[in-house]
């Protein structure tokens, strides 16, 4: 069984959990894990955590229910508003 580690106070989308060696991150952004800037900077934080302990041999990507990642969030793109293509 996996085991959580600490998740921040802001409840990112992301959380990790592990067991032994293995990493579990997993992105949790109901309903269909868009990848939102909350996603990307969860992602972010988890790898460079995760990348800083010695004892993590490897770190597997998983999404919450059904979708892994359905894409970008484009309802939350400032760019959407100006109809410029949005970076992500």
């Amino acid at each position: 069984m996996f085991r959580s580690m600490a998740k921040p106070a802001n409840q990112s989308p992301v959380a990790i959990t592990r067991k032994d060696s293995v990493a579990l991150v997993i992105i949790d952004n109901p309903p269909v894990n868009a990848l939102s800037q909350a996603v990307r900077l969860g992602l972010l934080d988890a790898f460079r955590q995760l990348a800083a302990d010695p004892e993590v041999a490897a770190i597997v990507v998983a999404g919450a229910g059904r979708d892994f990642i359905a894409g970008a969030d484009l309802w939350k793109c400032r760019c959407r508003r100006s109809r410029r293509r949005c970076p992500m």
